[in-house]
């Protein structure tokens, strides 16, 4: 192999691993932006707490090139929040959409960088 195709490889490795280091880093910010909204959002009334400190905004890679953004509750009847009442009490799927239109533009900001 030549000199200048090793040094092509190598610049396109690093290049890759900078726009997968930011969009971990950009993602982990965004969960964490939507677990705070979830927090501060939720449409129930206190008893304990626990329902709303439990609240999680999480980003998890799933296999090699998948990152996900996950929200969910750590009490166990916060299915019951989510679901019952006709949805009076969910919080997680707003939360979610509260993020996605700067969760989009960020990513094209990410990937449209040298």
């Amino acid at each position: 192999m030549t000199k200048g195709y090793e040094n092509v490889v190598g610049n396109l490795d690093n290049w890759l691993l900078r726009k997968i280091d930011a969009v971990e880093s950009f993602c982990d910010m965004e969960a964490k932006k939507a677990e705070r909204y979830g927090k501060i959002n939720a449409k129930w009334i206190d008893r304990t707490g626990h329902a709303r400190q439990g609240l999680t905004g999480i980003a998890r890679w799933e296999g090699m090139w998948k990152l996900m953004i996950y929200m969910f509750h750590t009490v166990d009847y916060g299915v019951w929040l989510e679901l019952c009442n006709d949805g009076k009490y969910a919080i997680l799927e707003e939360a979610i959409d509260h993020i996605e239109i700067e969760f989009i533009a960020g990513i094209r900001r990410i990937m449209e960088m040298q």
